[in-house]
């Protein structure tokens, strides 16, 4: 299987949380993830944001009814004011 992304986040959003899990692969292939829910107000997405750049996450993959996948580039706008 190929790697696409070295650093990636997979969220399930919700009316009052939004669950997000990054799974980091190192140069070796060796990988881990990480698991944190976040609350829904502007602080707690700020905060979330802070957390997926200081994993340099390269790609962001929600859903509601399909799965999308956003580069950091692609980000609705809404939630590129958070990640900037």
């Amino acid at each position: 299987m190929q790697i696409v992304y070295q650093r990636c986040c997979g969220m399930d959003v919700h009316k009052d949380s939004v669950t997000a899990c990054v799974l980091l692969i190192d140069e070796y292939g060796e990988w881990r993830s990480e698991k944190r829910e976040f609350r829904t107000m502007t602080r707690d997405l700020r905060e979330m944001a802070t957390w997926l750049a200081s994993l340099q996450v390269e790609a962001i993959a929600f859903g509601d009814f399909r799965w999308r996948i956003c580069s950091p580039g692609r980000l609705p706008q809404s939630l590129v004011s958070f990640v900037s």
